[in-house]
């Protein structure tokens, strides 16, 4: 049929059938219309979990074989779109192929994942992070790294101003707060950011105030923050803050949850992480004040006290409360 001839119609059949095994790989024999389609979508992610992709040691490995070697490899990385690093089928470590895949470049690179791994604290290194790091991408994840320093950061300013994802928990941020502040007012379209860990030394009030007037901002997972912090920004009663976030996960006193039902109202899941700040009494208290909740967990310090009647005010408080876990 003439319909066949014509790449679009062919790239909607093979998108159809993408999650089909083995239906891609047999398209690359049908013809060269049907093979450069197939390639396409095949080599649009390289992660081993799909069951459909080639995975990061495929690539790898056609860097490696005298009869391909890094000039074909590069072919295959030109479409790659998606990067993730972890364990794969038979639990070996990524991570060891970051040597070989850095003699590739990756130009249509939108989402890159650095999932934590044995080695990842030592081989995902602010070099090889920001060797993945393109200017067009849209979702970085770094779970596990090693310590990230100003370079990085002031690096990183000119590289995710496109970015709508930031996952980014090294084991030690060695960087001043003004570095980091810099890189955040870089990235204003941000929907979702983990800063859970490595951030605690160089959180700050200025960090907050960036993160807190992300227009789009609709999960944050952030360090302990401070009640002094979360007051000074409530007092700027000019700026709308956290217009959209729906999704806190932090650690925080009875009193920063207060604040933040006075700036954030539409709060719709709350996680703490208390399990390290000694007693954090009445935070179920304050919780029961958003009046939008539909999750509420919590780990608690084994010092804190929970009365029966602050569960029945967080009940009476969130009628349409769907998840409460507490330890």
């Amino acid at each position: 049929h003439r319909a066949l001839l014509l790449p679009e119609v062919i790239a909607a059949i093979l998108n159809t059938g993408s999650d089909e095994p083995g239906l891609l790989y047999n398209c690359l024999f049908v013809n060269h219309l049907f093979l450069e389609e197939a390639r396409r979508i095949l080599w649009s992610t390289c992660d081993s979990f799909t069951g459909v992709h080639p995975d990061i040691q495929d690539l790898g490995a056609m860097v490696l074989r005298d009869d391909i070697g890094p000039h074909r490899a590069q072919v295959y990385a030109n479409l790659v779109r998606e990067l993730s690093f972890h364990y794969d089928n038979a639990y070996i470590d990524q991570t060891s192929w970051h040597s070989v895949l850095c003699q590739l470049q990756f130009p249509q690179l939108v989402s890159v994942s650095f999932w934590e791994t044995d080695h990842g604290a030592t081989l995902n290194t602010e070099a090889v992070i920001l060797h993945y790091a393109k200017s067009n991408l849209r979702q970085l994840s770094v779970d596990g790294c090693a310590p990230l320093s100003d370079y990085f950061f002031d690096t990183m300013t000119s590289l995710c101003s496109r970015l709508n994802y930031l996952l980014l928990r090294p084991f030690k941020v060695t960087a001043s707060s003004d570095s980091v502040v810099r890189m955040l007012e870089r990235m204003p379209n941000v929907d979702s950011l983990d800063l859970e860990r490595g951030f605690e030394e160089v959180f700050s009030l200025e960090m907050l105030r960036v993160i807190a007037s992300y227009p789009n901002l609709d999960q944050a997972i952030l360090p302990y923050v401070q009640d002094d912090h979360l007051l000074a920004i409530q007092a700027d009663a000019e700026k709308r803050w956290f217009p959209k976030l729906r999704h806190l996960y932090l650690s925080a006193t009875a009193e920063s949850l207060r604040v933040f039902r006075q700036i954030a109202p539409g709060i719709e899941a709350i996680g703490l992480r208390n399990h390290d700040m000694g007693r954090t009494n009445n935070v179920l208290i304050s919780a029961s004040g958003f009046r939008q909740l539909t999750s509420f967990t919590a780990q608690l310090s084994s010092s804190t006290v929970i009365h029966g009647d602050e569960l029945l005010q967080l009940a009476q408080g969130c009628p349409g409360l769907e998840e409460l876990k507490i330890g």
